[in-house]
């Protein structure tokens, strides 16, 4: 359709009204009670990204409900922002805005790091973001500036209409995300930076690029020749163009010995396989550096490859001597650079496995390795047997996958925020205004007071209190949207609010927790657009002008949600958990913590960042399977919950396999397998623990379940093998039953995660219910004798 000619003057001004007039305040109302399609129309207006589900909302179509609705004066929308058509043409609509260049779909042709087969298209379109959301909101930081080794600067007479969002438009083709403003753009992707500034003094319009390769500089110098004949008034007037520096290699592979260079030659050679098969428009530099006798093992690269195999340890496992391979090691774990490391076979076998040395395999003469635990195996292609050789396609495939995801998190993933969990606070809005800006840093933790969350939760006892269960259920929201809400409460500086007023604040507002650990004053990110960047990508940066750091979006926002589960036989339950998390982020404004997606990644502390996960969530989602109680990494996870006192909603797995004599691994144990109804259900756990090795190693005190609510129930069925072909996006798995699930979740988190964790003994338990049922039948005898005394024909008429 790009290539159709458009000869309707009216029709064209009209498509270019719904980028121009759109009424942004109106969608958000408008779409209230749609948190999916809510959170799509607040990437619109902070980052210029239209989702394709939006597209009907900013051109008239005939019988839309949006479109007919009267705004003022019985004028419907569509009359009143002016449309001369009733009607126009989404996708021709698009088709036009793409022709001029004006817009251009994300990620065409180029993988993404999220699970994308049911996602629907994004179109850039820079000039649709208002005018008073055009400053920018993330700098360039001085090691970006230091990978930036080529530049051109060109002065012109003028920029016409148009120019620079066809500009923006067409290097956001080449890149995999864009961050767009009204003076400058930073387009990322593949560990390459291009920034785009411009400035406008009297009479001089100045243009200047920085990018990290010289291939950038040429595709920007192309798509200028394009646009200056396209504008024929746009004179060039000077043209500079500077180089410092070499450009930084995007993947190093570290070796030493044979089998670890032939290792690295291999895996060289699959990832530039895999690179060049998806036809991506910047080209992949990478490089082997054999760590000799003399100890040259090339300089750090975006992302550091380690080869690992015998020949760089003795027989006790320690390094050979002054090995050469332990200096750019040592080198490179000192400066947190990106490391993946690649376990080959002999190694293994070797040092791994016997030992059971999984989460310290690494030599004892390497510092700081904890950070980086999680490793990749590699075998090569003749240790698998004919009927296998997909497992090796698979797992490197999964080490390209790791690489790339790598080179778009780029540096600062590292950034130690672990000691930050004051970030779930609740802080006062008017300390950060009356703040001096000439005061000390070290004054900052003071200069911002705090609110006491128990002071909200003692009030909510109080109205709750006396009432029954029924009652809770059915009035508690309406208890606290009325009385707790509108309840005065004061910050540790002496600023008096209402409750609502300092929830809506925290809620639209995060600190940067880099400025919370320095101490000082923090600066506050949007919220919204927080969550916006990370619908986007959960990879994405952003900066602080503060405290002048960039670091991860899900550092500042991090997911209220966490989901531990055990991966389950053939991955069936990582796929049904993938499910649960995909239903409440489209359904709410939550997201969730999940393992596979931005929790854990090769090359990096597992232990780390489970606890990160789980110390920053207000609701912990348990998926309980007999597998997951005999798993050390989920009793950890489950201990540290309970620790840390959050809100626990139990899952109960469903069986989805039977129970195999023959089978080593036992499928069925991937779903729970015990009683699914009494109160007691968590009670078999203890025939569990009998033959369980973990639960000698980390201890859990399981009576945590009976302080909350029955487990709930999510229902799953294997779809035949024709049928998960089709699938493939749900994993040939069918989940249902997820409603009542997404509804606890929601409701737990507005109410608050924290909560105090008793076990109660089983005959105190047991007391508590017969004094309630006691309690119950006694006050139904004294409402029968006030009904005998007075003559009241039915007791529940009795005040």
């Amino acid at each position: 359709v790009e290539d159709t000619v458009f000869i309707d003057p009216v029709w064209m001004i009209d498509v270019f009204k719904g980028v121009m007039r759109h009424d942004w305040q109106h969608l958000l109302d408008f779409f209230q009670q749609d948190p999916t399609k809510s959170k799509k129309t607040k990437k619109l207006l902070h980052l210029g990204i239209i989702d394709e589900d939006v597209f009907e909302y900013l051109w008239p179509q005939q019988g839309s409900k949006f479109w007919l609705e009267e705004k003022t004066e019985k004028v419907s929308r569509s009359a009143e922002v002016g449309f001369i058509k009733s009607h126009v043409e989404v996708q021709e609509a698009v088709a036009l805005l793409r022709g001029c260049d004006l817009a251009h779909f994300l990620g065409v042709g180029m993988k993404d790091l999220k699970d994308t087969d049911n996602k629907s298209r994004e179109l850039l379109c820079p000039g649709i973001i208002p005018s008073f959301t055009h400053e920018h909101k993330r700098a360039v930081t001085d090691k970006d500036k230091q990978s930036l080794c080529a530049s051109v600067e060109r002065e012109y007479n003028i920029f016409p209409a148009g120019f620079i969002d066809r500009l923006v438009v067409l290097c956001a083709a080449r890149h995999f995300e864009v961050d767009c403003s009204g003076s400058m753009a930073v387009m990322k992707g593949w560990g390459r930076t291009l920034l785009v500034s411009w400035r406008e003094d009297n009479d001089k319009h100045v243009l200047r690029a920085d990018a990290s390769t010289r291939q950038q500089i040429e595709n920007l110098q192309e798509d200028l020749r394009r646009l200056e004949a396209f504008f024929p008034g746009m004179k060039r007037r000077r043209s500079n163009e500077e180089s410092s520096g070499k450009e930084a290699v995007q993947v190093g592979i570290f070796t030493q010995g044979e089998r670890s260079r032939a290792c690295g030659l291999d895996i060289e050679r699959k990832v530039k396989e895999l690179y060049e098969a998806e036809n991506l428009p910047l080209g992949l530099t990478c490089q082997i550096h054999p760590c000799d006798e003399r100890g040259d093992a090339g300089d750090e690269c975006l992302v550091n490859i380690l080869c690992i195999s015998t020949e760089c340890v003795d027989e006790q496992g320690a390094m050979q001597g002054e090995s050469s391979f332990s200096k750019p090691w040592n080198r490179l774990t000192a400066s947190k650079a990106i490391i993946i490391p690649v376990v080959l076979t002999d190694y293994y076998d070797k040092h791994i496995k016997p030992r059971n040395r999984f989460n310290e395999w690494w030599p004892r003469e390497i510092q700081g390795m904890e950070r980086y635990r999680i490793f990749h195996q590699y075998k090569k292609k003749d240790e698998v047997s004919k009927d296998k050789v997909s497992e090796y396609e698979k797992s490197m495939r999964t080490l390209y996958d790791g690489i790339i995801k790598k080179l778009h998190q780029g540096r600062g993933s590292f950034e130690d925020l672990y000691d930050v969990t004051s970030q779930n606070e609740l802080l006062c809005q008017a300390c950060l205004h009356d703040r001096s800006e000439s005061q000390p840093a070290s004054q900052g933790v003071r200069a911002v007071g705090r609110f006491d969350p128990s002071e909200i939760k003692e009030a909510l006892d109080k109205e709750t209190n006396g009432m029954t269960d029924m009652q809770q259920e059915l009035e508690q929201e309406d208890v606290i949207k009325q009385k707790i809400m509108i309840k005065a409460i004061t910050c540790t500086r002496g600023h008096t609010t209402t409750v609502k007023e300092v929830l809506a604040f925290n809620d639209s507002s995060s600190p940067c927790p880099s400025c919370l650990k320095d101490k000082r004053v923090p600066h506050f990110f949007s919220r919204p657009t927080c969550l916006s960047m990370l619908a986007r990508d959960l990879t994405a940066k952003i900066y602080c002008n503060q405290c002048q750091r960039e670091m991860d979006v899900l550092d500042v926002t991090p997911p209220q949600v966490f989901l531990s589960y055990n991966w389950g036989h053939d991955n069936s339950t990582q796929k049904m958990v993938r499910e649960v998390k995909r239903r409440i982020e489209e359904q709410t404004s939550l997201q969730c913590w999940f393992d596979v997606e931005g929790g854990i990644d090769h090359g990096e502390d597992h232990m780390q960042k489970m606890e990160q996960g789980v110390s920053r969530c207000e609701v912990f989602v348990v998926f309980m399977s007999d597998k997951y109680v005999k798993s050390g990494n989920c009793r950890r996870e489950f201990a540290r919950a309970c620790k840390a006192g959050k809100y626990i909603i139990p899952v109960l797995v469903p069986v989805l396999y039977e129970a195999s004599p023959d089978s080593k691994d036992l499928e069925s144990e991937s779903g729970w397998k015990g009683d699914k109804e009494g109160e007691d259900w968590w009670k078999r756990i203890a025939e569990l623990e009998e033959t369980s090795e973990a639960a000698k190693e980390v201890k859990v005190d399981w009576e945590f379940l009976a302080s909350f609510s029955k487990p709930l129930k999510i229902e799953a069925k294997r779809e035949q093998q024709e049928q998960q072909q089709k699938e493939k996006d749900h994993g040939g798995l069918h989940v249902s039953g997820l409603e009542a699930l997404v509804a606890a979740v929601q409701a737990r988190v507005y109410r608050g995660g924290v909560v105090f964790h008793e076990v109660e003994h089983p005959f105190l338990r047991s007391l508590h219910r017969q004094k309630r049922l006691l309690d119950s039948i006694l006050d139904r005898i004294s409402r029968l004798q006030s009904k005998i005394l007075l003559g009241i024909d039915n007791p529940d008429d009795l005040p």
